[in-house]
């Protein structure tokens, strides 16, 4: 399943240098938060619940940081 980095204020701001408009993957996107997540901000209520999502789907409910 692909993600609109558009769609999620933080992921956005962690893919400063990608596409915007280029979908990833949900493994990348999840990625991108781990690697990146002292960058990340306060997160929507909306982001927060993508990436718990995330978590659990693609992270075995850990998420690295």
């Amino acid at each position: 399943m692909t993600v609109d980095v558009k769609e999620y204020p933080q992921l956005t701001v962690l893919c400063w240098n990608r596409d915007k408009n280029v979908p990833i993957t949900e493994e990348d996107a999840l990625g991108l938060y781990e690697r990146n997540w002292r960058w990340v901000e306060e997160l929507t209520q909306k982001e927060q619940k993508f990436l718990d999502r995330l978590v659990i789907k693609h992270g075995n409910g850990v998420l690295l940081t």
